[in-house]
């Protein structure tokens, strides 16, 4: 699999570019962001993958494959994006994705897959700040209301604030 580095001197080496400035001119780019690739401080984005295989006339998925590969934090997760990178160099994945991504646009999804969606930990979350948020505001009002309620009484009846 290709790494950073390789797919920019693949860009390069196909458009006869002698620098790594030209590079960064060529593709629109910061030399700096270059130089972040070339020392390892930085991997492509899905924008930079995009980028460059537009300039390689490769499939962009094939491309973000092989970054997410490098990215991957264990072996098997490497090789799951290793073999989805070899399958999808010659683009043939690609009609079958279309096709599938199509076909779940015109078949209604399952309730089970929107439960699934609306229980990723981004969703868990949010709901749980809102619920806390929820929870504050009718602390709130029940604090409010006893003041009230112990002021409408006024100090003769006994009745103490109790926080």
């Amino acid at each position: 699999m290709f790494s950073t580095v390789e797919f920019l001197d693949a860009v390069k080496h196909k458009h006869g570019l002698e620098s790594d400035y030209a590079l960064a001119k060529f593709l629109g780019w910061r030399q700096t962001r270059i130089s972040q690739y070339r020392g390892g401080h930085r991997e492509l984005d899905d924008n930079g993958c995009v980028q460059i295989a537009e300039k390689l006339d490769l499939p962009p998925a094939h491309v973000m494959a092989c970054i997410a590969s490098r990215r991957a934090e264990n072996a098997s997760l490497r090789g799951y994006w290793k073999d989805a990178a070899k399958l999808l160099k010659d683009g043939t994945w690609a009609l079958a994705v279309v096709t599938v991504g199509a076909l779940a646009q015109i078949a209604p999804a399952p309730a089970s897959a929107n439960a699934a969606v609306n229980s990723t930990p981004y969703t868990l979350c949010v709901r749980r700040r809102r619920r806390a948020g929820e929870l504050q505001r009718r602390r709130r009002r029940r604090k409010s209301q006893t003041v009230i309620v112990a002021a409408a009484n006024g100090p003769e009846s006994g009745n103490t604030l109790a926080g």
